[in-house]
């Protein structure tokens, strides 16, 4: 029992003095956003997504990572944003930017920054 309650200490000590800190980019959540990392941190503007489930997931990820704020916008308001304002960035996953593409038509007036297996980062174009 001393043995243990003495390595036991050591260990604490060991950690005290040389944390060892995981890799929490390896976490299968956030793994894919880190492809699209490079090309956020170069924006100064807040991200827009929708405010649906997927945007704890973005913000979260973002702001933990890269001090990112997202906005999370109703589906109407998104579209707004994306039709009438130029300059935004934009992130979603895959299945809601297909949706919005067929429903809306709104391929013609983005530009994809980046892709990943599960999520696309965007811009609207500038007229």
């Amino acid at each position: 029992r001393k043995f243990f309650l003495g390595l036991s200490t050591f260990l604490v000590i060991l950690w005290t003095l040389f944390p060892i800190i995981p890799k929490t980019l390896d976490s299968n959540e956030y793994k894919e956003l880190q492809k699209s990392f490079e090309e956020i941190k170069k924006i100064n503007k807040e991200i827009i997504t929708l405010s649906n489930g997927e945007y704890w997931h973005f913000n979260n990820g973002l702001l933990y990572y890269l001090d990112k704020k997202v906005i999370g916008l109703k589906e109407d308001e998104f579209i707004d944003s994306l039709l009438n304002t130029n300059n935004n960035y934009y992130i979603l996953k895959w299945k809601d930017f297909n949706y919005l593409v067929n429903n809306y038509a709104i391929d013609n007036k983005v530009i994809i920054i980046s892709t990943q297996s599960e999520s696309v980062f965007f811009t609207n174009k500038t007229h």
